[in-house]
């Protein structure tokens, strides 16, 4: 899905159901990551800064801060502004656009297993 403002990998969510059919689940931890053998440690979800996961800081004008950007370019947003808030337009991809930071996703809550619901811009393959 895209990449973490501290590195780690923001992964696609996870295949619940052929995991817990193989008996395979990987717990996550607080951060909503785990460590795959393959694909290394890696997030399926935000946690807005909780406990020792990154912190999203607030924008100056109390928006939530970014948290990452999306494999297409767009940045990636904390669900939540600094009144606890999440924002009511939010397309389907989970985007919005204004006037300061132009078009930008919201990521969803730490337990719907994703970030963004799609990509509004193109991804490069």
């Amino acid at each position: 899905t895209g990449v973490a403002l501290n590195g780690v990998n923001m992964a696609a969510a996870a295949p619940t159901e052929a995991i817990l059919s193989a008996y395979t689940i990987a717990a996550f931890d607080d951060c909503v990551g785990h460590v795959n053998p393959v694909a290394g440690y890696h997030y399926h979800g935000a946690n807005h800064g909780d406990g020792d996961c990154p912190a999203i800081e607030f924008e100056v004008d109390g928006h939530a801060g970014m948290i990452g950007y999306a494999m297409d370019g767009f940045a990636i947003y904390g669900m939540l502004d600094e009144n606890g808030d999440e924002a009511t337009d939010l397309d389907s991809c989970r985007g919005q656009t204004d006037d300061v930071r132009g078009y930008h996703y919201h990521s969803a809550g730490p337990g719907e297993n994703t970030f963004i619901g799609c990509f509004s811009g193109e991804t490069a393959n």
